[in-house]
């Protein structure tokens, strides 16, 4: 089976060029039925209510896209290219946790997001890498988040995460 990365051999241009998809492309509906059913569960219940996130990962999101063995070598070789395309998969995010939280926080005891960092055997990229070119925009993510919620912020990754804690924790990770 053949994989096709839309993103595969591209250049920083193309990053520009590229139709990225509209966070108002869902609709405000799906995410208004989503507030009664937390209400109910935080008032009338004695559930944990979790936000899943509602946006992937930039990390996954440039595998994905690029192909995994591309997008690692970019980290270690094409930074600019990198940046612009976390800054650019960042303001998404921004975007679609703007209309997700606010109805949304009353209800809800902790929110999680999703990036898979590591193999069972170790990181994808250095601890270093993972300071300069992914923790900026991770970090950013969860502080735009925290504007909203008041509650704690889990994030799942697979794999060995444990040289990364303190990382995380700096990024504002609480679970």
């Amino acid at each position: 089976e053949i994989v096709s990365h839309p993103l595969e051999n591209a250049d920083i241009s193309d990053l520009e060029n590229y139709t990225w998809p509209d966070p108002e492309s869902v609709p405000q509906s799906e995410i208004d039925e989503i507030v009664p059913k937390a209400k109910a569960l935080h008032e009338n219940t004695d559930y944990v209510v979790c936000a899943s996130h509602p946006v992937y990962g930039i990390f996954e999101l440039g595998c994905w896209m690029l192909g995994f063995e591309e997008f690692l070598v970019r980290l270690l070789t094409d930074e600019p290219f990198v940046r612009r395309f976390f800054e650019i998969i960042t303001e998404y995010q921004k975007k679609v946790i703007d209309r997700y939280y606010p109805p949304l926080a009353p209800y809800i005891d902790f929110t999680s997001s999703g990036d898979d960092f590591a193999t069972q055997q170790g990181l994808f990229v250095s601890p270093k890498v993972f300071e300069r070119l992914i923790a900026p925009y991770f970090a950013e993510r969860i502080s735009y988040t925290k504007k909203y919620i008041s509650c704690p912020y889990l994030h799942h990754s697979c794999g060995n995460v444990s040289s990364l804690i303190p990382q995380l924790k700096n990024c504002g990770v609480d679970i």
